[in-house]
């Protein structure tokens, strides 16, 4: 190794900022399954409350966005040089001996990646060694091509990539009591409570009153789960023309559409929604007005 030569703030910082934008474009390629699935490409309503949330941050998709942020706290544990050092010629060394850092103390270091903004001031005055290398026993210095007595030690770095997603899994279970408590919140009906003739009637008023406007699709559930003595109604209003373009016209319908459904169901008596859509080819456009009066 050089050993009377240091790295400047210059290489750090590029290295640091490169670091993130290689990194990152690796991260989003596990995001991909999650956000593609979010979107619905078929342009078909449906009666259930889907969150898109549940496809980016369903449990399945996070173990998958975890092998993208397990990635990233392991990318020095090759011989201490991720791809960005290895652009601007610097290595994670062991402090102690100057050898390449071990795969284990590269992703100590790289765990404070959490706190970046902190990191980044710290390596302005201290390029060779930031908080996470004073904590690793680690420092980056000019990478030398001189013969190296380390071996790429392949247990390690599994052992490291392990850890690190072991690492995510701990930082993420606060946050699902949070997911937890907003999933209760959310509505979800018995499907064996569907009732076919309130169904069928309601239908039938809004075409009786608003059929030159647009076609009902309506679900009517007399439970749901966690409140039986709630029903779920979900009112789906295709209109025929773009209402959309005429506040005043929509709003008209909208408010008539309201008044059918409170007019048959009594206020605190259902959760739902109701939804007007206008579908043209290759688009959809919708606008969904909540019903829930449960305590929140």
């Amino acid at each position: 190794m050089e050993q009377n030569k240091k790295v400047n703030v210059g290489q750090r910082l590029g290295s640091m900022i490169l670091d993130h934008f290689i990194m990152t474009a690796v991260a989003t390629v596990f995001f991909l399954p999650g956000f593609i699935s979010s979107f619905d490409f078929s342009f078909d309503i449906s009666h259930e409350q889907v969150d898109t949330s549940d496809a980016l941050f369903g449990f399945n998709y996070l173990l998958i966005y975890f092998i993208g942020f397990a990635l990233y706290f392991c990318k020095d544990c090759f011989n201490g040089r991720s791809l960005a050092k290895r652009a601007v010629r610097i290595q994670v060394v062991d402090f102690a001996t100057k050898l390449p850092a071990s795969p284990l103390k590269t992703l100590v270091r790289n765990i404070l990646i959490i706190i970046w903004p902190v990191e980044v001031i710290v390596t302005l005055f201290s390029p060779s060694r930031r908080i996470g290398d004073f904590i690793a026993g680690t420092e980056v210095v000019p990478y030398s091509n001189e013969p190296r007595s380390d071996k790429r030690n392949t247990a390690q770095i599994l052992i490291s990539f392990v850890l690190a997603y072991f690492i995510m899994v701990l930082l993420w279970l606060p946050f699902r009591d949070i997911e937890g408590k907003t999933d209760n919140k959310s509505i979800k009906y018995i499907e064996s409570s569907y009732d076919i003739d309130a169904t069928a009637k309601l239908i039938s008023i809004y075409n009786d009153s608003l059929e030159v406007y647009l076609k009902p699709d309506i679900k009517i559930y007399n439970h749901i789960k966690g409140d039986e003595s709630l029903k779920y109604i979900s009112v789906i209003l295709v209109l025929k023309n773009n209402l959309f373009d005429n506040e005043t016209e929509y709003d008209k319908i909208k408010n008539k559409a309201i008044n059918i459904l409170v007019s048959e169901y009594q206020i605190g008596s259902f959760v739902g929604r109701m939804q007007f859509v206008y579908k043209q080819p290759g688009s959809m456009t919708t606008r969904t007005i909540p019903f829930d009066w449960r305590e929140k």
